[in-house]
């Protein structure tokens, strides 16, 4: 491969140069018509082409560069051989750069990585094979880099943004040999973190080194032979302390796009002092995709409302109570429900979401025991339409037309009293059911499976049955569910907590194809006088189990153990000596993106140096947390499809960009985004109520065709790429290799 200079880029073809692609056999014309050697017009008016006729010109292109702009100039491509058959290009990896209706390919100056230049002559595809190469250099964030930081704090995570031009003799410095300084350590992100694509940088955040204040800080971020960048860059105006550093969105964007399904490594150099320090180096898996979906989630002390009344923070102001939602590179939150009052009745916490987008259910704070239901899909409109006391934390069946009742006080209000039922959430009222009494009468916290065939409770009353025991508040049941019938059977007992101070709750489905690969991933909690909250000094994990072998096993690197069985989340003083036991809430995506499935959960671990308030300082009224930040936050992490049952299939989390960072946030619920109908615009078929979308607009199911990644299926058979597997009803790849 072809390196050039400081910055800039080179593409060169693979060897073997051009690959046929597969050839429907020729037939014969009706009139055996041969228009141009190689070509044959079949019944219908299908081209039948000899692809070994098809050339490609230039077979080894080589790059040139605008010597103003510094960028490669386009490579024009020309197909002999056609005839009068109409041609078409494509690219196979758009992120490489385009091609026009004429062969005109622009290569990108930001993404690299592999794929092939294609013409389509009739029915044959002739291919050529290309690998970009990006190398850029950048010294300096430039102006603007530490413009206002918003709610959810500069570019979505906080820190004082990009640093300035570093001068030619510190420059010198960070070029040179750096000497290994034992005091340094990377206290955020975490090595081996998967990333899905298109998620904001994370801000790098270290320890303090032993050798004087930091001057400058380099990032060398590769993922050979696709991409290559260091970056230098100064103190940041705004820092007091040289501790953390983001890295610029445009640059994230560019690496994790050109390692997506392999490895980005990432190597931090310091400056301070006349010498260099480090290498702090991370090495993350970048999943295939972009995350598919939506976060709601419950936030206190929020800017959006103010609806707590008459009591102050102790800074002296208002604050309030709301559901919020986040997208995937959103750097800020939405309001989805809650408004400002004088008193308690516009605060809108403790919900829950139905998995595909279309209803979520809120407590209202003037009556803990009344529930709202909000039509996601139309404005989020809000009615008023359940019994007080039955629907609060309900079960949602997928589509949100059915609840299963929660029957326990989640918070201590005496907001839940009733006994289980299941609901028809349209009016509220109760669905005649098979089977569901005969194991139990009280349940908490229940959740359905993505395609509404199981359900899964903490079972606290119901009759003794050989398969359960006795009903006790910490046993995790599942049963399967028929639709049709409103039939509930075949209970199991998947965990058992057996100590009396501990329970599971916030239970939460993989997103599996069959029932083979169903699982729960549920919070194991301990250590509170509530029945299920992160209250009063409660320590949660989070555990899996499948529904086949009930084989449980804790998500050992979601909560911060490593694979050698050491923790690798840093400690610090305020409590978090064991922040690996702060962690609760899980809720997973109903569709895998990327090669994996993709949890959110709330934690009360330390954020780096952004967010270090002790571990249950969150609460307004009790704690300044405009300036000791608290460490009640959202966070994500990627576990893998198909996991062997009694392993740990989680990766280390990431913080989840754009939250509020000043808030108090709590209860994520990962669901997909409400669809769009007729032809709405769309990325993938997971955006389509349809399920498929096809040049950018949402379609009808199509006739005798595969489907494609993210589009619906029902089994695997309906996918087009064979390593597809059919995952919470859309075609899904498995993990990078």
């Amino acid at each position: 491969m072809r390196r050039i200079g400081r910055a800039g880029l080179a593409v060169v073809l693979a060897s073997g140069t051009l690959t046929l692609g597969v050839v429907v056999p020729s037939c014969s014309s009706s009139d055996g018509a041969k228009k141009t050697p190689g070509i044959t017009y079949g019944e219908g008016g299908i081209i039948h082409v000899d692809p070994g006729t098809i050339t490609i010109t230039p077979a080894n292109p080589e790059v040139t560069y605008d010597p103003v702009t510094g960028k490669p100039n386009p490579i024009q491509f020309t197909v002999s051989g056609a005839g009068s058959v109409p041609v078409e290009w494509k690219v196979s990896n758009p992120y490489l750069g385009t091609i026009s209706d004429t062969g005109l390919f622009t290569p990108s100056d930001s993404f690299g990585g592999e794929g092939d230049i294609e013409v389509h002559v009739g029915d044959a595809v002739v291919k050529v094979h290309i690998v970009v190469s990006v190398n850029k250099v950048q010294n300096g964030g430039g102006a603007g880099s530490d413009a206002d930081a918003g709610l959810g704090g500069l570019g979505g995570v906080g820190g004082e943004g990009l640093g300035g031009t570093v001068p030619d003799d510190v420059l010198a410095v960070l070029e040179g040999t750096p000497t290994a300084d034992g005091a340094m350590k990377l206290l955020y992100p975490y090595d081996g973190t998967v990333f899905p694509l298109d998620v904001l940088p994370p801000l790098y955040q270290w320890t303090k080194g032993s050798h004087g204040a930091i001057q400058a800080v380099y990032f060398h971020i590769s993922s050979p032979p696709y991409y290559d960048y260091k970056g230098y860059f100064s103190v940041p105006a705004a820092a007091t302390d040289f501790i953390r550093h983001p890295i610029p969105k445009d640059v994230w964007d560019a690496a994790t796009r050109s390692a997506a399904g392999s490895t980005l490594k990432v190597e931090l150099v310091f400056a301070a002092g006349g010498k260099a320090y480090g290498p702090l180096t991370q090495n993350y898996k970048i999943a295939l995709a972009p995350l598919n979906g939506r976060i709601y989630y419950q936030a206190y002390a929020t800017a959006f409302v103010q609806n707590w009344s008459p009591e102050l923070t102790v800074w002296g102001e208002r604050f309030g109570g709301a559901t919020l939602s986040i997208d995937v590179g959103a750097e800020g939150p939405k309001l989805v429900a809650g408004s400002t009052t004088d008193d308690h009745s516009g605060c809108r916490v403790c919900h829950s979401v139905s998995a595909y987008g279309d209803r979520m259910v809120v407590q209202r704070g003037d009556d803990y025991t009344s529930t709202s239901s909000y039509d996601l899909k139309n404005g989020n409109q809000e009615s008023r339409a359940y019994k007080n006391g039955t629907l609060g934390w309900a079960g949602l069946y997928p589509d949100g037309t059915l609840g299963l009742a929660n029957s326990i006080d989640v918070t201590g209000t005496n907001s839940n009293d009733g006994d289980t039922e299941l609901y028809d959430m349209t009016n509220g009222n109760v669905v005649p059911t098979k089977g569901l009494h005969e194991v139990a009468t009280r349940i908490g916290l229940p959740a359905f499976s993505p395609n509404g065939k199981h359900v899964a409770f903490t079972l606290f009353e119901g009759p003794s049955t050989p398969a359960i025991g006795n009903a006790n508040g910490r046993k995790l049941v599942s049963m399967d569910f028929d639709l049709a019938t409103k039939t509930f059977s075949n209970p199991q007992l998947l965990w058992d907590a057996k100590a009396n101070d501990q329970r599971p709750a916030f239970l939460t489905f993989m997103p599996g194809g069959t029932d083979d690969s169903e699982a729960v991933v549920f919070q194991h909690r301990w250590d509170n006088d509530d029945l299920a909250s992160s209250w009063h000094g409660s320590r949660a994990e989070l555990w899996w189990v499948d529904l086949k072998t009930r084989t449980p096993h804790k998500l050992d690197q979601a909560n911060g153990i490593g694979a050698d069985g050491k923790r690798y989340v840093p400690t610090g003083p305020n409590d978090h000596g064991t922040d690996e036991t702060l962690n609760y809430d899980p809720s997973i995506s109903p569709v895998a993106s990327g090669g994996y499935a993709w949890m959110v959960f709330m934690s009360r671990r330390l954020y780096g140096n952004v967010a270090v308030a002790a571990p249950w300082d969150s609460d307004p009224r009790e704690h300044d947390i405009r300036v000791n930040i608290a460490t009640k936050k959202l966070w994500m992490a990627a576990i893998d499809l198909n996991a062997a049952p009694g392993t740990d299939p989680s990766h280390p989390a990431f913080y989840i960009p754009g939250q509020e960072l000043k808030g108090i946030n709590s209860r994520p619920f990962f669901a997909l985004q409400p669809c769009v109908t007729d032809r709405g615009t769309c990325r993938t078929g997971v955006d389509c109520c349809t399920g498929f979308c096809r040049d950018g607009l949402c379609q009808p199911p199509p006739v005798d065709e595969c489907s494609k990644i993210d589009e619906k299926c029902t089994t695997a058979d309906d996918c087009c790429d064979v390593r597809a597997k059919c995952l919470g009803g859309f075609c899904a790849m498995p993990p990078p290799r």
